[in-house]
């Protein structure tokens, strides 16, 4: 289940919505959301390009104290329990020939999820889209982080101290 939602559906799941959208809602959804899908990727490049980070695999496999870099193979990390279970290195060897060693922060899965759940919700009066939409999200959150691929990432926002002024 897992590598079906984090690898099928996430390429499903741009394509499915953009073919909703252009069916069932209003001329220009599709332009919209179009452009929204674009600019988050290419947003996503830049985020990781100004802070490049390691995922919780590499810290498994190499110890907190490493240093990443490019060089090294990527991993696939969770999905290599999919290569065992059917026997094959898929996974294994899409990650490993991958120029992409490590994900962005944050997980283009998961924003790419949330867009098209943004969209829905906002063009559709109907609940059972949304809905799907909502389960699909809050399952690839879990995915991302079942798979070791992407870090639980929470905003903490504490109150602010008090200063006493003293008269």
């Amino acid at each position: 289940m897992a590598w079906f939602s984090y690898v099928l559906l996430h390429f499903l799941n741009p394509v499915l919505t953009a073919v909703y959208l252009y069916v069932f809602q209003t001329q220009g959804a599709l332009k919209y959301y179009s452009f929204a899908l674009g600019l988050q990727n290419i947003m996503g490049v830049f985020t990781h390009l100004l802070f490049p980070n390691a995922p919780p695999w590499f810290i498994h496999l190499y110890g907190e104290n490493a240093t990443a870099n490019y060089d090294m193979p990527g991993y696939a990390a969770g999905l290599t329990r999919v290569d065992v279970a059917l026997g094959t290195h898929l996974n294994s060897n899409g990650f490993h020939k991958s120029p992409i060693v490590f994900g962005a922060l944050p997980s283009l899965h998961s924003a790419m999820a949330v867009l098209s759940f943004f969209f829905i919700c906002y063009y559709t009066r109907w609940y059972i889209p949304k809905i799907l939409m909502f389960s699909f999200v809050v399952f690839q959150w879990w995915v991302t982080m079942y798979l070791d691929h992407h870090w639980l990432s929470l905003i903490h926002i504490s109150e602010p101290t008090r200063l006493d002024v003293i008269s």
